[in-house]
């Protein structure tokens, strides 16, 4: 049988405002992770809870697709992650050519 785990890049805000990027194959149980400040929380997030979920994209075939989608919204400027958030199409697309080297 194939392996058929989906995977989500999804961006969180913190109660400082800044924002954390990440993926997983269980999108609410990493939220509540996140909050919970528990052994498998990121560092980042660690202090500065709660966190909210403002992004996300779901259904990502592999986990090296999502690990490419993730690197790239971390290279992103704060002004382009928050085009990201307000469902910018263009910022969008780009990100959707990003993970998967096609024409959107």
């Amino acid at each position: 049988m194939g392996n058929n785990k989906k995977y989500s890049i999804y961006i969180l805000e913190c109660c400082d405002g800044s924002y954390y990027t990440g993926i997983t194959s269980d999108l609410q149980h990493r939220v509540d992770v996140h909050n919970s400040a528990g052994k498998y929380c990121a560092q980042h997030t660690k202090s500065r809870r709660p966190v909210k979920l403002v992004f996300s994209i779901s259904n990502i075939e592999s986990g090296f697709l999502a690990r490419s989608g993730e690197k790239y919204i971390k290279s992103l400027t704060r002004a382009k992650k928050e085009k990201l958030i307000a469902n910018d199409e263009n910022m969008i697309n780009l990100l959707l050519k990003r993970i998967f080297n096609d024409d959107v």
